[in-house]
């Protein structure tokens, strides 16, 4: 865990949580008069679309029901919530971004103080009623190699999701990871381009909260994932080497 109250340090790549309070953004009254404590306040968190569950399942009831304040979350692409912050559309009290990147650019005007408190590997999850799901349940096991995953990709049959790298750490993080392992994995040249097509493929980029549930509902066969999430939705999902999977802090 690190904080700092001027500057940010960069830790886990794409992959590190950082929580950020933000400077005239007072908690809005709340004239309801509930809550277990008798709180008179409203906690308007605005987070990354990947801690979309963390926070409406966990964070919020439980912070609820310890201060007897309400509790509303938003959630989005890291860099798109920090674009409505920036241009006064949205006014919340706390943002959880992934990656520090989307913070730069609220400081020193609506922050100077921040948190890391986690980092969190990519994975790629995928659909166990794939028609790819028992070529993708042989990498996950190891049984065949990581490798095999990419060029499988690569295939036009193949439904992947991922979410937009202008507005998005993760889908940034995602293409990053692809270049690595092709370094990693000494595969053909334009295999990368091959998978995602372009940076925005129409066709790939769905928002971060929506994408694992187009993946459950068996629209796509795979998509980028954090741990957590996948986890969290019980989706099944391979996991990457430390060296590509954006989430250890000593690569």
């Amino acid at each position: 865990m690190f904080s700092k109250r001027s500057g940010i340090p960069v830790i886990a790549a794409a992959a590190a949580v950082i929580v950020l309070t933000l400077a005239g953004c007072g908690a809005a009254k709340n004239t309801s008069g509930s809550g277990a404590s008798g709180g008179a306040g409203k906690a308007d968190v605005a987070y990354a679309g990947s801690l979309m569950v963390a926070n409406e399942q966990y964070v919020g009831p439980a912070f609820a029901k310890a201060t007897g304040d309400a509790y509303q979350g938003r959630g989005g692409g890291a860099f798109g919530v920090a674009n409505l912050i920036k241009a006064g559309e949205i006014q919340p009290n706390v943002f959880e971004s992934i990656g520090t990147a989307p913070i730069t650019g609220l400081e020193p005007k609506f922050t100077t103080w921040a948190v890391g408190f986690m980092a969190q590997p990519l994975v790629v999850a995928y659909s166990p009623h794939s028609p790819f799901a028992a070529q993708l349940d042989a990498i996950r096991k190891g049984t065949k190699p990581l490798a095999d995953l990419f060029t499988m990709m690569e295939n036009p049959q193949f439904h992947l999701g991922r979410t937009n790298p202008e507005t998005d750490p993760q889908g940034q993080a995602f293409i990053f990871m692809l270049n690595l392992a092709a370094q990693k994995y000494k595969l053909p040249a334009q295999t990368v381009d091959k998978i995602i097509g372009s940076p925005n493929n129409p066709k790939q980029i769905f928002a971060e909260t929506a994408i694992l549930s187009r993946l459950e509902a068996g629209q796509l066969d795979a998509s980028s994932a954090y741990l957590p999430e996948a986890v969290q939705h019980h989706l099944p999902y391979i996991t990457l080497p430390d060296d590509i999977n954006m989430g250890n802090p000593a690569f």
